[in-house]
């Protein structure tokens, strides 16, 4: 007995063309998106202040959100800077900072 994967069957191509729902539709944003937008927003902005200041590093307060949504907020926010990829966050003592500095994780590299 063989079992039926899929049906395919034809259809016009009009059905194409409508439009679809996607990321400019109408609907209002969450309150959820709203707080990771003005948090990307908060994110790059120190992202290019450490860019420009590389002596200097930056708290960030976690105002209720979790370290890890920051950590992924960062690094969206740092693909969308100039000069970004010089910047990191880094964990000491519980509190995050964001700075120009060489990241101090995983393995030296080799002299070699």
């Amino acid at each position: 007995m063989e079992t039926k994967l899929a049906t395919i069957r034809k259809v016009s191509a009009e059905v194409l063309d409508s439009p679809v729902r996607g990321p400019n539709n109408d609907r209002p944003l969450t309150e959820a998106q709203i707080r990771r937008k003005e948090l990307d927003k908060t994110l790059a902005t120190a992202i290019n202040r450490a860019a420009s200041t590389p002596g200097a590093a930056f708290l960030i307060e976690l105002d209720g959100e979790k370290p890890a949504t920051v950590r992924n907020a960062f690094l969206r926010a740092r693909e969308g800077v100039s000069g970004g990829e010089f910047v990191n966050l880094f964990s000491r003592s519980g509190d995050l900072y964001i700075a120009r500095r060489p990241q101090t994780r995983g393995s030296k590299r080799s002299a070699a």
